[in-house]
C-alpha cells in the first residue's frame, strides 16, 4: 500500500511527461501527414473530383453512394488511424453525401 515508486514525486512526474511525449510522437507525425494530404487534395481540386465520381458511379442513389463511401472507409481504414481516416473521408466524400441530401457533419448536434 505504501509503494513509494507510485508517489507523485517530481522525478515520477517528469518520467510521466517524457513517456507521454514519446507516445504522442507517432500521432503527431500521422496527423501532420494527413494534414498535408488533405491540403494537397483541397488545393488540387481532387477532393471535389472524387465526390463527383461517387455521385456519377452511384447514379445519384444514396444507398449506392453510402456503399461506395463504406468501401472507401474500409480500404483507407486498413492503413490509417481513426482520426486521420475520419478527416480524410470527410474531405473526400462529404460533399457528395451532402449533395445527395444528408446533413453536413458540422450541423449535427448531440441531444
Amino acid at each position: 500500500m505504501k509503494d513509494k515508486s507510485l508517489w507523485l514525486t517530481p522525478r515520477n512526474i517528469w518520467r510521466g511527461l517524457v513517456d507521454a511525449i514519446y507516445g504522442w510522437r507517432i500521432i503527431a507525425v500521422v496527423t501532420a501527414s494527413v494534414g498535408m494530404l488533405l491540403g494537397t487534395l483541397t488545393l488540387s481540386g481532387l477532393g471535389i473530383k472524387i465526390s463527383r465520381f461517387v455521385i456519377d458511379v452511384s447514379g445519384e442513389q444514396l444507398l449506392i453512394a453510402l456503399a461506395l463511401v463504406g468501401l472507401a472507409s474500409l480500404i483507407l481504414g486498413m492503413g490509417l488511424d481513426i482520426t486521420p481516416l475520419y478527416l480524410t473521408l470527410v474531405v473526400l466524400t462529404a460533399p457528395a453525401l451532402i449533395e445527395l441530401g444528408l446533413t453536413p457533419p458540422s450541423k449535427r448536434t448531440s441531444t
